[in-house]
Parts: C-alpha cells; sequence; structure tokens
C-alpha cells in the first residue's frame, strides 16, 4: 500500500472519474470505487435488466428507524460491505466522531467519505426518515453544517490554491445539501450558501422584467427572472477539474409545448414596481435564500449590462448552487404559494438557458423541478406529466447515462423515487389507477394499500397490508398503517416496541389524546419517539398538549421547536410567549409576542384569530413598561376591534406629563388622544365611554383648549341622556345624575374662560345653559323617577340656577 496522497483523494473528493485509472492504491480507494460503481448501478447508468427483490435479512441490515429499503435496490450487499469497510478504516484510523475538531487531516478524509456513504443510505427510503436515536445522522449533520474550521483543518496541507478553493466551495454545497436532506435547512442552509457564494464570486439578483412566453401572444407580461453571472476563473478552473465535453444525453431531455417556447423572450423593465404592486396581496413569507432588487437602479452594473435572452453560461458548481437554493426555498416556503413559484421557476428558466456545455445531470434535476411545479397549473399540467413520463422512461432507456461528476453535491434521486413523485402527482389529479400502476410495479405495497383506502377500499388495503406482513414480519411500517386503518392501539405498540417505528408511537399518541383525552400520557408518548426531531405538525400538537397539561417547559421547547422548522408561523410564536410568560421569562415572551405581531399584516388586517396576539403583547408590555409598544398595540386593537380600556388609556395620559418621553413617542401620544381615539368611540355604546370622554376632556385641558373640554363634558352628558334604558333602569338614571353633576361643574368652572376667539369666552351664558340641562334631565325622567331622592337634588339644583 501505498502512503496517504492527500493530492490525489482531494481530486477524488471532487469526484473526477479521469484519476481512477491512475496506478494508485491504498485502502481508501477499493471502498471509493466500490462505492461508485454502487451509484452508478442505482442512481446513474442504471442497468436495464430486471430487478430481483432484496432478501428481507438485508433488507434488515438496512433498516433506520423501523423503515425498509426499497426493496428493488441493486446491489445490496456491496453496499453493506462498503459501510462496513468505511466505518472499520474510520474506526482502525482512531477518528473522534463526538469532536470532529480533533481529527486530523487524514482522518477527516476518512470521516469525508463515511458521511457520503450515510447520505447515500438516506436516499434508499420511498418516505422521509424520522429517526428515533442515529448516532450516523447526528455526525452527518455535525460533519456538514458549514463548518470552517472543520475545512481548514482538512486542507491545511493542501498548497495548491486553487484545488483548496474548489474543495471549500465543495463542502459548502454539501453542506447545505445534508442541511435539506435532515430538514435543518433552518439552521445552516442560508449560512452555507452565502459562504460558497463568497468563495465563487458568482453575482446574481432576483428581479422583474417583462416577458413573452408563447408564440401567440403579442404582449409582454411581468415576471420574474435571475440575472446570473460566473466568475470567468471559475469556469476556466472547472474545465481544467472535470470533463467538460458536450453531453449528448442533453439533447434527449428537451420536451417542448407545442404551444409554449422553448424559453421565454425577456424585455428589460425601468422600475419593479409595478410588479411589487400586482404580487403585493399574494401570501407573505420570509425568503432568505434569494437576493431581490425591487428597481433597475439597484441592480449591480455588471448584471444590468447582461442581455436578458442571452446569458452567460454559469459555472457547474453554480448551477448546482442555484439548484440547492430552489430546494430549501421549497421546503421552507408555503406549499403552491402563487409568489414563491414565481422565484422557482425564474431559477429554473435561468438553469435551462444555457443548454450547451449542461450537465445531464443537472439539467435532468432541472426539468424534474420544473414539471413538479408546472403540473400545478391547469396550462402547463399536461406537459409537466409528459415530461415527468419522459424523464423516467429516458433513464430506463440503454442508451441514456448521466455524467455523475456533481452526484455528490446534488440530493440523491434513484429512478424510484421519481417514480413514486409522479404517482404522488397521479393521486393529486385523482388519476388512482395510473397511481396504483405504479406502485404496483415498484412493489410500494404500503403506497398502494393507501391509495385502496383513499378511494373507500378500505378491505382491499388490509389484504394487501396483512400479505405483506406475512411476506415480511419485520415490515413496521406496514403495521402502523393497518393500526391506523383499524385504530387497533395493539399494532403502534408492536411497531413500536420491536421496531421503533417513529410514526406507530406518533399515531399511539394522537390516539391517546383524540380518542382516550389523557394529554399528559400523550405528552410522554410524544417524549419515548423524541417529538422534536420529527415534522412540524407533530411538534405543534405536542406543545398544545403541554400548555393543556401546564407542562409549561415542555411547551417552550416545542415551540421554541416549531418556530425554528416556520418562523413566519403567528400562532407558534403566540404560544411560546404564553410558555415563556409562565416561567416568568418576561423579556423573552416579549421578543416572541413582537414577532407574532409582527406577522399579523399590519393593523386593518387583524383577523378574529389573532388580534388577542396583539392584546398579549400589549398586556406584556405594559407590565415591562415599554409604553411605545402599548400605545402601537392598543391603536392597532381600537382601529380593528372598537376595543375599549380604560386602564390602558388612562396610563396612557398619564404618560403624556413625562418629560423623558422621545419627541417621536410624545407625538405619537398627541395623535392617539386627537385624532385616532375621538374618531374610534363616536360610534361605540356603553357606559364606559363616558369615561374616555371625561379622560379627553382633561387631555384638552392639559392642552389649554377649555372649549373643547366643555365639548367632550357635554357629549359625555348626551351619551346617557339618550339611552334608551333612562326611564327603566336605575343605574342609568343614577349615571345621568352623575354625569349632570359633572357638566354643570364643566360649565361654572370653564364657561368664564377665555375661549378660543381672542376677547370671546368658552360659554358666556353658563347659567342658562345650566338650567336648561337640568330642565332637559326633568323632562325625560319625570314621570319615572319623580319619587327618588335624586329627583330632589333636581329640584334644588333647578332653584339654584
Amino acid at each position: 500500500m501505498s502512503e496517504f496522497n492527500f493530492q490525489i483523494h482531494f481530486k477524488y473528493l471532487l469526484n473526477n472519474s479521469n484519476l481512477f485509472d491512475e496506478k494508485f492504491e491504498d485502502e481508501l480507494l477499493p471502498i471509493i470505487k466500490n462505492l461508485q460503481h454502487f451509484i452508478e448501478a442505482n442512481f446513474t447508468n442504471i442497468e436495464k435488466e430486471n430487478s430481483v427483490i432484496v432478501e428481507n435479512s438485508i433488507l434488515e441490515k438496512l433498516s433506520i428507524g423501523g423503515q425498509l429499503p426499497y426493496q428493488f435496490l441493486r446491489e445490496p450487499v456491496l453496499f453493506l460491505r462498503l459501510k462496513d469497510d468505511i466505518k472499520n478504516l474510520v474506526s482502525k484510523n482512531g477518528c473522534d466522531l463526538k469532536n470532529l475538531e480533533n481529527n486530523s487531516d487524514e482522518q477527516l478524509v476518512y470521516l469525508y467519505w463515511y458521511c457520503r456513504v450515510i447520505c447515500i443510505h438516506l436516499s434508499f427510503f420511498t418516505q422521509n426518515l424520522f429517526m428515533y436515536e442515529n448516532e450516523e445522522m447526528e455526525l452527518l449533520q455535525n460533519f456538514f453544517k458549514g463548518n470552517t474550521a472543520l475545512i481548514n483543518i482538512l486542507l491545511q496541507e493542501l498548497d495548491d490554491l486553487e484545488l483548496n478553493e474548489k474543495l471549500q466551495q465543495m463542502y459548502y454545497l454539501e453542506s447545505c445539501k445534508v442541511s435539506i436532506l435532515l430538514q435543518n435547512e433552518h439552521l445552516y442552509a442560508a449560512e452555507c450558501l452565502k459562504k460558497y457564494s463568497a468563495l465563487s464570486k458568482i453575482d446574481y439578483v432576483l428581479t422583474g422584467c417583462q416577458t413573452q412566453r408563447t408564440k401567440y401572444q403579442t404582449n409582454f407580461h411581468n415576471n420574474l427572472i435571475i440575472l446570473a453571472e460566473s466568475a470567468k476563473d471559475q469556469i476556466l478552473l472547472e474545465d481544467d477539474f472535470f470533463n467538460n465535453k458536450k453531453d449528448s444525453a442533453v439533447e434527449n431531455l428537451k420536451l417542448n409545448h407545442d404551444t409554449l417556447l422553448d424559453r421565454p423572450v425577456y424585455t428589460k423593465q425601468e422600475n419593479v414596481e409595478e410588479i411589487t404592486d400586482e404580487i403585493s396581496n399574494l401570501p407573505d413569507y420570509n425568503n432568505n435564500f434569494l437576493k431581490t432588487v425591487l428597481a433597475s437602479s439597484e441592480i449591480p452594473e455588471r448584471l444590468a449590462a447582461l442581455d436578458y435572452n442571452k446569458q452567460p453560461r454559469l459555472s457547474f458548481f453554480d448551477e448546482v448552487h442555484f439548484l440547492l437554493r430552489l430546494e430549501a426555498i421549497k421546503v421552507s416556503s408555503p406549499a403552491k404559494d402563487p409568489l414563491v413559484e414565481q422565484e422557482l421557476m425564474a431559477v429554473i428558466e435561468r438553469l435551462t438557458s444555457n443548454i450547451e456545455n449542461c450537465n445531464s445531470l443537472i439539467f435532468t434535476y432541472t426539468l424534474w423541478e420544473r414539471s413538479l411545479i408546472e403540473t400545478n397549473k391547469a396550462k402547463t399540467i399536461e406537459r409537466a406529466l409528459l415530461q415527468m413520463e419522459q424523464l423516467i422512461n429516458d433513464l430506463q432507456d440503454a442508451a441514456f447515462q448521466f455524467d455523475s461528476q456533481f452526484f455528490y453535491l446534488l440530493a440523491p434521486k434513484p429512478t424510484w423515487t421519481l417514480q413514486s413523485q409522479l404517482a404522488e402527482k397521479y393521486m393529486e389529479l385523482g388519476v388512482v389507477k395510473s397511481a396504483m400502476e405504479i406502485y404496483r410495479r415498484l412493489h410500494m405495497i404500503n403506497e398502494l394499500a393507501l391509495c385502496h383506502c383513499a378511494v373507500g377500499e378500505e378491505d382491499e388495503g388490509l389484504k394487501l397490508l396483512e400479505a405483506r406482513l406475512a411476506e415480511n414480519p419485520n415490515e413496521y411500517r406496514s403495521m402502523s398503517i393497518i393500526g391506523d386503518i383499524k385504530q387497533d392501539p395493539s399494532y403502534w405498540e408492536k411497531a413500536w416496541n420491536k421496531g421503533h417505528y417513529v410514526n406507530a408511537k406518533i399515531s399511539l399518541a394522537k390516539y391517546t389524546y383524540y380518542k382516550l383525552s389523557k394529554p399528559e400520557e400523550a405528552i410522554e408518548h410524544f417524549k419515548e419517539c423524541n417529538i422534536l426531531r420529527q415534522s412540524f405538525d407533530n411538534i405543534y400538537l405536542y406543545g398544545c398538549l403541554a400548555i393543556q397539561s401546564e407542562k409549561w417547559e415542555d411547551a417552550k421547547q416545542a415551540f421554541q421547536k416549531c418556530v425554528q422548522l416556520d418562523e413566519t408561523n403567528l400562532k407558534s410564536w403566540s404560544n411560546l410567549g404564553a410558555a415563556l410568560i409562565e416561567l416568568e421569562m418576561y423579556e423573552q415572551a416579549y421578543a416572541a409576542f413582537s414577532k407574532a405581531v409582527s406577522l399579523t399584516h399590519g393593523s386593518n388586517k387583524l383577523s378574529n384569530n389573532n388580534w388577542q396576539v396583539v392584546q398579549n403583547l400589549m398586556i406584556l408590555s405594559l407590565r415591562l413598561n415599554k409604553w411605545s409598544d402599548v400605545l402601537n398595540c392598543y391603536t392597532k386593537l381600537l382601529e380593528s376591534q372598537n376595543l375599549i380600556d380604560l386602564e390602558i388609556i388612562q396610563e396612557l395620559f398619564e404618560q403624556l406629563t413625562i418629560e423623558k418621553n422621545s419627541q417621536l413617542y410624545q407625538n405619537q401620544l398627541i395623535e392617539f388622544f386627537e385624532k385616532i381615539l375621538p374618531t374610534k368611540i363616536s360610534s361605540v355604546q356603553g357606559f364606559e365611554i363616558t369615561n374616555v370622554y371625561k379622560i379627553l376632556s382633561r387631555y384638552e385641558l392639559l392642552q389649554k383648549r377649555p372649549w373643547n373640554a366643555l365639548n367632550y363634558a357635554e357629549i359625555s352628558f348626551r351619551h346617557v341622556l339618550n339611552n334608551v334604558a333612562l326611564t327603566t333602569d336605575k343605574t342609568v338614571f343614577l349615571k345621568a345624575m352623575d354625569e349632570l353633576r359633572d357638566l354643570l361643574s364643566s360649565y361654572e368652572n370653564l364657561g368664564p374662560m377665555d375661549g378660543r376667539i381672542e376677547g370671546s369666552l368658552v360659554c358666556k351664558n353658563w347659567k342658562y345653559k345650566c338650567k336648561m340641562t337640568i330642565k332637559l334631565l326633568m323632562g325625560k325622567c319625570g314621570n319615572y323617577w319623580s319619587n327618588e331622592a335624586e329627583w330632589d337634588e333636581l329640584l334644588e339644583l333647578r332653584n339654584e340656577f
């Protein structure tokens, strides 16, 4: 065996297939060659003969988290052997799997290949993996999380600066890919793409333009476009590292609609504000994965000079980087969102704009993503389904071969995964027979049984599942699905106890809560299956159960995870704030409620479901003396819900006299008391309104406007005087007496003051006004309350004036 040759192994990491002909051998190279052979057999250059069902014992060895891999996997024994070999090599060389930065550069090379093997292993399964506890998954995420210190250790002895730079780019792209695969894109993907872009010097923006899409369109329509240009030195560098010959496989992949153009025709638009106006009513979401500019003046000069219809060729790594951005946007954004789909199509159209010098693997992935998006649109669904079928047929054509140089940079897509996605699309469209045919051909019994259940054929679905279970007793997914259909907990318990199949434990937890009404027991089931590693919906349910059971620490952890997975979910932020309040973590609760309020789309759009979120922030802000937030929140509630809160209004009034207020806040208070509050309360009924008018009257006195203060006193009195219950409800009559006393006092004190016009009084005939006000109340109540003690008081007041 030769000593470890870093130069050659670094090129192996780049997957340069030309190197395998060199006369070089060490203990790692046979593993790399076997892995390459396995990839060709299952992913790229697939042999076309009929596949053989893998033995149950082999499937069991390849299972993860109680799930069995695809049954027609090719050469599974080879994979098991090479995985054992790389694990032994890692162990033999003393690699530290916990503290990765403690490893040498040679040890990190072994770990790099070990993590790649783990990543390929994840692609053997027909549904997303929900791991119970898996050290390999922890290693995979810890290794591929964009750790700059780690890649620096790996490349510390590499003097070739160009190769060093390309390996760093490769590492950040693979880190992004792994984060997406493990559904942790919110943690690492954006930062990894940012580091890659800095290294590759790619320049790009998402902006607006006008587009003509069909042969028969005469007008251009507003659309989004990606303007991008790779650094020329990166293209030349890749031409040296990789095979750059015209890929004949790409020619077989072009499938165009007879109406839609091969590629859109673009024209520049001087200002993109028109486009943003069109999409202003679309759902809001936070996109951290595309750099966007709204005006042509903001586009970098280098990109503004590009021909929109003939943009320059991108480097292969830059194309992969755009595909990873696309995947990250898909998994972190609302499904079928119109704006998201426009952005995704802009990425795809940039990748398909240069067919020359295109890599077949990248181009195929791009066409597949385009087809998935187009199945959501009535005008393109036919072409999309045809193209999906054509792509699958091309992969099964003996003449078709992938150029797999960039295989490790993208999520593995075996043909059975593509066919399964096509079947899912057929199910969405109601083409059930076609979906069943695909599942039957792929021997995906669980999916086939679910199809039968979806069309009301539960008995047929149960027969298939029971037959599958008889064929392989360790098919825990089938066992769990039977439990779902029969609502029989014994199946879930068996699937969990024997195979640690997480979905079974989740189903058991939901059954315990919904059917047995035992939330605390359901929480324990969720905890046992490590719920915080699961899907958003399940974590959210766990958090709600924790709140119901007053387990505030559990609720906090659940909703912290929820907002990591979806930072645009208003209810998750609100529930997190509620849990933090109970834990007396008021500042953190304030931050959570503030984020929730920022997602309510403005004061005019508060719905009946989320106005309480604003109220919670208002109350918490009052507790923390954050008066600016109190004012903003109460203004939103007043304008949307007509909510009258005397305590808040009184506290805000008292804030007017505090000298340390900022000028901005003071101006907001003045606007509130002079414009917002008087306008909103004019149409509100109830006794509490009279107290609001009193506060407004005091405000006007504070501003030295006694005529307005007297006006509010009169309005307050009339509000009670016109109450229909004045003659039937003594409480209303007593309230009217209180208002009368206050009004008479106001006339007496404010009437003689200087009025608005120089030389005038606020109310010159204030004594006459007092007398008429008393008579007005007596005239309304004389036949109803003349026997009350308050009536004698009215007589005395009348005589007094």
